[in-house]
């Protein structure tokens, strides 16, 4: 007869937080679902193109540039649908995120 392999949990120290109903967790399906883009195309969004090899030097870093890409289509498609307010939009331009109102 073999031995068991039992390994014993190790306790790191981690105590998880107590949690709300309210609380937002990412993929826990809690957020409002709102549709910008009734038929997908988000042609008129897209971010003007930016290079991700500087002088010759790869970045690695597709995965930030793509996260990047898709926050910029989203802020712009709020614009475009003037679901932005005033105040947002001249802090955006003041940042140097937009350089002309829409």
């Amino acid at each position: 007869m073999k031995p068991e392999n039992k390994i014993a949990p190790i306790n790191f120290g981690f105590i998880e937080p107590p949690s709300n109903p309210e609380d937002y967790y990412l993929g826990g399906g809690n957020l409002p679902r709102n549709i910008l883009q009734e038929n997908g195309d988000w042609t008129d969004s897209l971010p003007t193109e930016e290079r991700q090899n500087i002088r010759e030097i790869e970045t690695s870093n597709c995965t930030a540039f793509g996260c990047l890409n898709q926050i910029e289509m989203y802020l712009k498609r709020q614009l475009i649908l003037g679901l932005s307010d005033r105040e947002e939009i001249q802090w955006y331009l003041d940042k140097g995120y937009l350089k002309k109102r829409l």
